[in-house]
């Protein structure tokens, strides 16, 4: 009798047993699909500056027998690597004329310009009226920023009272 108890035991285990196993092997067929994956990398880029800081001394330095008064500035555009773009600078909130610009102190201004190289023969601007706007690219790196610099001049001999005078220029980067 108790053989004959133990032999069921064992049977009802294998039972179970089997039957566990069974669980884990329902599932005898599969299905696959692809799941695509995609990307879109837009152009982006951007632009700050370093200001320009003229000294002015109407007296003697900048007198009509001196010289012109020289300042650097800075403009620095970072852009999607593969981008092309260009770089233009406005005339300024005091613009006279089409493009000599100005700064202003009160009613007094002083005449300047923007130029793309120390030499200072081509005006920075939008490439309209003998102006050029600098191109950049194609950017090797979307990581990487250039800096390129940005040449003025006040013309000497300018009759200017005290004061401070500004101007705002607008660096635009198109891309």
């Amino acid at each position: 009798m108790e053989a004959n108890k133990t032999m069921k035991t064992m049977n009802l285990i294998a039972m179970a047993l089997t039957s566990l196993s069974a669980l884990g092997t329902a599932h005898a067929g599969s299905s696959s699909a692809n799941l695509n994956v995609s990307a879109s990398v837009a152009a982006n880029c951007t632009i700050s500056t370093a200001a320009l800081a003229f000294s002015y001394d109407p007296v003697v330095a900048n007198a009509a027998s001196g010289a012109d008064a020289l300042a650097t500035g800075g403009v620095t555009v970072q852009c999607t690597k593969g981008d092309t773009v260009s770089v233009a600078l406005n005339f300024g909130q005091n613009v006279s004329g089409t493009t000599q610009r100005r700064v202003k102190s009160g009613s007094s201004y002083l005449s300047y310009n923007l130029f793309t190289d120390s030499t200072y023969a081509t005006i920075w601007a939008d490439g309209t009226s003998s102006t050029s706007a600098l191109s950049y690219g194609p950017f090797a790196s979307s990581t990487t920023a250039i800096t390129t610099s940005v040449f003025g001049k006040m013309p000497k001999g300018q009759d200017a009272p005290v004061g401070a005078y500004s101007d705002t220029v607008l660096a635009t980067v198109n891309f």
